[in-house]
């Protein structure tokens, strides 16, 4: 960027020289920036791509065309239809366990363990292994 040719005007950074889009202003240039997938078109910034892969360009506007797994499209926007874990379930729009592994139980939605296998001790839902060689513990989910 060439520094030493920007000032500040009306608490605008103005430019004689510009390399993207120029506008006069008095005797000052006004950088002009569009965002990503834009150009400048005139005074305003023109949407030429979207930002996401699953939408298309329709008349300057992003419309969501696909979805991602487990989504179906609805009025253009993406909704599950289905969880992609076996232990869960969909309840309203979002997947909610239904499951849990052995030796654990559901609570509030999520899994905590309630019983530890042999030579295990349960601390605040962990499984603490005993060693008994050299009376140290260690620690399993």
């Amino acid at each position: 960027m060439d520094w030493e040719n920007l000032g500040f005007s009306n608490s605008l950074c103005m430019s004689q020289i510009s390399q993207l889009y120029n506008r006069t202003v008095n005797i000052n240039t006004i950088r002009f920036f569009c965002p990503p997938n834009h150009i400048v078109s005139g005074e305003t910034c023109l949407r030429v791509n979207c930002d996401d892969i699953n939408d298309k360009l329709q008349d300057g506007n992003c419309v969501r065309i696909t979805c991602e797994a487990d989504h179906a499209l609805q009025n253009g926007k993406c909704i599950r239809i289905e969880c992609p874990l076996i232990n869960q379930t969909l309840e309203d729009g979002k997947c909610v366990r239904i499951k849990c592994p052995v030796n654990q139980t559901l609570e509030d939605g999520k899994c905590v363990r309630i019983k530890c296998p042999a030579n295990h001790t349960l601390q605040n839902g962990t499984c603490i292994r005993h060693n008994f060689f050299n009376r140290s513990f260690f620690s399993t989910k």
